[in-house]
């Protein structure tokens, strides 16, 4: 046997005489050639593979490595990395600073950071649930629950199990959305972060971390996340209403978060070919089936 690039190929005796053994001879050089130029050219294709690096907001990177993954399967010449978690602003400056081919975010872009040079394309928005790791012996939370809890009044599962809250940064839209849901709510949440058993959870994995390693715990999901990492969350119903995409299309459950892809205006070729899977029907069943409503706002 001889080694070449790792591929073993067999060394026949050959006399270079007999017609049987120039047959053979033939054969085996037309076979050697074969795979060395499978091999080389499978190496080539492998070398020379485009690559797009998506990054943003935590709560987008599961359904983005479900598209990525399903548009890979079409595009073997396309390599794609998606990033941890750098959060809305964190991915448009990757992006202004070319260092990620795609942001997504789950806000419009800041008036400081159009600058003329990016794209924005709204895909679909998901209802932000709220969401215990836990048997905590209820499965419906009334606004006045999520405010008595909040406020500190509420501090047991009716198991009898002490509430775990998680809260969020004050300018995540995670909280912001919390705070619509009844007058006071927003100071009560802001006067549980002087408490010091309660954690802030910085990015969205964080708060999946948090939320399901501790005992009796409460916070938000996006139900996107829930469905694209596959998370063991057990989701509340507010006011008897279930957070579906269904409920947030007919304006019955009122706690969403709306996403967008963000492009340079001169994007490569790869990456306007993965926008186009993204709006595809392929690319719109993955949404809707990871919790999107892709109707346009």
């Amino acid at each position: 046997m001889f080694k070449t690039d790792f591929i073993y190929l067999p060394v026949v005796p050959i006399c270079n005489r007999c017609c049987r053994c120039k047959l053979i001879s033939s054969v085996l050089k037309t076979f050697q050639s074969a795979i060395l130029a499978t091999f080389l050219l499978g190496s080539s294709g492998a070398a020379y593979a485009e690559q797009i690096t998506v990054g943003g907001t935590g709560s987008a990177l599961g359904v983005m490595r479900v598209l990525m993954a399903e548009f890979e399967r079409t595009h073997p010449e396309i390599d794609g990395t998606v990033l941890p978690s750098l959060g809305s602003g964190g991915g448009v400056k990757a992006l202004l600073a070319r260092k990620i081919d795609i942001a997504v975010t789950a806000r419009p872009l800041k008036e400081k950071e159009n600058n003329g040079e990016l794209s924005l394309s709204y895909y679909g928005r998901s209802p932000l649930a709220l969401v215990t790791f836990d048997d905590v012996g209820t499965s419906d939370l009334t606004r006045q629950n999520i405010l008595s809890i909040f406020a500190g009044e509420t501090t047991h599962w009716p198991t009898g199990k002490a509430i775990r809250m998680v809260l969020r940064v004050s300018s995540e839209t995670d909280s912001k959305l919390l705070f619509t849901l009844a007058d006071g709510l927003h100071e009560a949440y802001e006067m549980q972060r002087f408490n010091a058993g309660i954690p802030t959870a910085v990015t969205d994995q964080e708060n999946v971390e948090l939320l399901s390693m501790l005992d009796g715990s409460f916070g938000s999901i996006t139900l996107s996340q829930i469905r694209s990492e596959k998370l063991h969350a057990h989701i509340f119903s507010l006011d008897g209403i279930e957070a579906s995409v269904a409920n947030i299309k007919d304006g019955r459950y009122p706690l969403w978060k709306s996403y967008w892809i963000v492009t340079q205006n001169d994007m490569s070729p790869s990456v306007s070919s993965f926008l186009e899977f993204v709006r595809s029907r392929r690319g719109q069943e993955i949404l809707l089936a990871t919790g999107h409503d892709v109707a346009q706002p």
